[in-house]
C-alpha cells in the first residue's frame, strides 16, 4: 500500500479533541458543541451511559493532527489528506471509569514500533 500524500493548510492550533469508547457510524459535519454537553461535574453521557473524562497530553516530541480526506482522482481513487488543525492534548472518555494513562503509553509504543527504521 502506497502512503497517502499529506498537505498542510495553515492549521489552527488548540483544537478540542475527544476520544469516545465507541464507534459512531457517521462521517461528516456534526454540531458537537450542541449535542455533546459536559455537565458541571465534568461528566457526560452517551446513549444513557455515564462517561468519565481523563485529559491526556501527548508525549514530548509528538503532535496530534486533525485531517480531512479529499479525493484527488476519480480514475485512480487516489486520495490526499490535509491537516486542518493540530492538538497537544485530548480528552479520553471511559464508560463509568477514568481511562488509564497507560492506554496512551501503549498507543505510543505501537506507533514507535510501526515507524522505527530497524
Amino acid at each position: 500500500m502506497d502512503p497517502v500524500p499529506v498537505s498542510w493548510e495553515t492549521p489552527k492550533t488548540s483544537e478540542t479533541v475527544h476520544k469516545l469508547p465507541c464507534k459512531v457510524d457517521f462521517s461528516g459535519p456534526a454540531n458537537v458543541s450542541k449535542m455533546f454537553c459536559i455537565a458541571n461535574d465534568g461528566t457526560t453521557s452517551f446513549r444513557g451511559r455515564k462517561l468519565l473524562p481523563t485529559e491526556m497530553k501527548l508525549p514530548e516530541g509528538y503532535i496530534g493532527a486533525v485531517m480531512k480526506k479529499t479525493e484527488v482522482s476519480t480514475d485512480t481513487d487516489e486520495q490526499k489528506l490535509t491537516v486542518t488543525s493540530t492538538f497537544d492534548k485530548f480528552t479520553a472518555w471511559g464508560w463509568d471509569v477514568k481511562v488509564s494513562g497507560s492506554t496512551l503509553d501503549k498507543v505510543v509504543a505501537v506507533q514507535d514500533a510501526l515507524h522505527s527504521s530497524d
